[in-house]
């Protein structure tokens, strides 16, 4: 019970504000901007410009489904699927 009062104690002091994190964001705001970036169009595969939001937000689905999607991936069997190697043919 001991260790858990104090990870519990250790939590709290963790998340409480004082002293220690006002000098931390004091010293780090000077790093961030009251500002946000704004995406304004993505480029396609033939090199042209979307700039509509409904076919930029089917886009990215489209990409994020591709790129978080089951992989594919091909084991080769050791016995059957050896490379092919025509110089094999050209010494008999």
């Amino acid at each position: 019970m001991s260790q858990q009062n104090q990870l519990a104690k250790q939590l709290e002091a963790r998340h409480k504000s004082g002293q220690g994190s006002m000098m931390f964001w004091s010293k780090t705001k000077k790093h961030f901007q009251n500002s946000s970036a704004s995406i304004r169009g993505f480029t396609i595969s033939n090199g042209a410009t979307e700039i509509d939001p409904a076919k930029m937000t089917e886009l990215a689905v489209e990409d994020y489904e591709k790129l978080f999607g089951e992989p594919v991936v091909y084991i080769p069997h050791p016995y059957v699927d050896i490379p092919y190697d025509k110089q094999d043919d050209s010494k008999k």
